[in-house]
């Protein structure tokens, strides 16, 4: 069965079409996709509230003899995950040049330095959760509140 898919906060779209039984270009290709396509010009920036199209499964039929093994193969291999990190300032202005650190769900650690405008893509990631840390800048807020305190709260 067809459907129009809204994107959630938090969804992967290539997922979502594996689950549905697709390999990426067959939906994003679709023509009732071809307005979201030309807004967002690949699935990687689609945004919570997109609606795609997901065509229903055709089956498709193939004649061999019955008395032969025949090898039918999947053409993908299972979707990897990515994660972006955008860091901005409290004057809103991206915070350039800064070294991140990354641990990964199955417990690897990805180290960079985002670039000059605050961002860094990390691909091949498995699906979970990551923990993401700037050591230099923890390393002047731990700094601060050993010789500030801590800031108080309002209850």
């Amino acid at each position: 069965m067809s459907a129009n898919y809204s994107l959630k906060l938090g969804d992967c779209i290539f997922c979502v079409i594996q689950q549905h039984g697709f390999l990426p270009d067959t939906v994003w290709d679709h023509p009732n996709n071809r307005s979201l396509k030309e807004k967002r010009k690949t699935l990687k920036e689609l945004l919570p509230g997109d609606k795609v199209f997901i065509p229903e499964v055709r089956v498709k039929e193939v004649k061999e003899p019955t008395n032969q093994v025949h090898k039918f193969s999947l053409k993908a291999a299972p979707h990897r995950h990515w994660i972006e990190i955008e860091l901005v300032g409290e004057d809103n202005e991206p915070v350039p040049n800064e070294k991140y650190v990354i641990i990964l769900p199955d417990g690897n650690v990805q180290e960079g330095e985002l670039d000059d405008r605050g961002w860094a893509r990390v691909e091949s990631v498995a699906a979970g959760d990551c923990r993401v840390t700037f050591p230099e800048l923890d390393k002047q807020v731990w700094e601060h509140l050993e010789t500030t305190g801590p800031k108080p709260t309002s209850e």
